[in-house]
């Protein structure tokens, strides 16, 4: 019986994904590093965006990625990322990313409710695993990046990897809210989170 079910929902999930992909009024890109240079293609969307970019990751240690991060940042778009603690070995780079005026938040939901004492041993164990760039347009013209691409140093290797980018507005607005619920409920500025971090010292 379990077999039979995993047989039919296998089934729905492709038929679905499909479906989505064949629909107009849900478009979606998908590419493969075996075909595409993942790498460029998101660089590509960095340079284009004029409004907003909002990055979830567990680290950045793609200087490539980073530079380009920090141009737009220069040209008046407003750059955001949030990275978890085992991120903040990459120094120089989130040196230069915050020198360049790149706002690093740093995902620590045990210091964020440091009061929550009954689940702070709970929240101590949570990773950032996310992998996803929201390009947040003009004129309600959003985008989001997701996928296995890595924004690490080596994800211009030959590697297996996938990206796919969703332009759907249903889709969008729904990575924007989960943005926005790891911001305001489990991180902290970078300057605060170091602070704290020293004080507990």
């Amino acid at each position: 019986m379990n077999f039979c079910k995993t047989l039919f929902y296998g089934f729905s999930l492709i038929a679905f994904s499909a479906n989505c992909l064949a629909k107009d009024n849900f478009p979606c890109k998908v590419s493969f590093s075996s075909t595409k240079n993942l790498q460029s293609d998101f660089v590509e969307m960095i340079e284009g965006e004029k409004n907003s970019i909002h990055l979830v990751s567990s680290s950045i240690t793609n200087r490539v990625i980073a530079k380009s991060l920090i141009e737009s940042r220069k040209r008046g778009v407003q750059v955001e990322l949030i990275i978890d603690k085992i991120g903040l070995s990459s120094k120089r780079i989130l040196k230069e990313l915050e020198e360049g005026g790149v706002t690093i938040l740093v995902y620590a939901p045990e210091l964020k409710n440091s009061k929550d004492k009954k689940n702070n041993r709970r929240l101590s164990i949570s990773n950032l695993h996310h992998k996803f760039c929201v390009f947040n347009g003009k004129n309600n013209e959003s985008k989001v990046w997701t996928g296995s691409f890595n924004f690490a140093y080596n994800s211009s290797r030959p590697q297996q990897q996938d990206a796919l980018v969703f332009f759907e507005k249903s889709v969008t607005s729904t990575y924007h809210m989960e943005y926005n619920r790891l911001k305001e409920s489990s991180c902290l500025t970078y300057a605060e989170y170091q602070k704290r971090v020293s004080l507990d010292k």
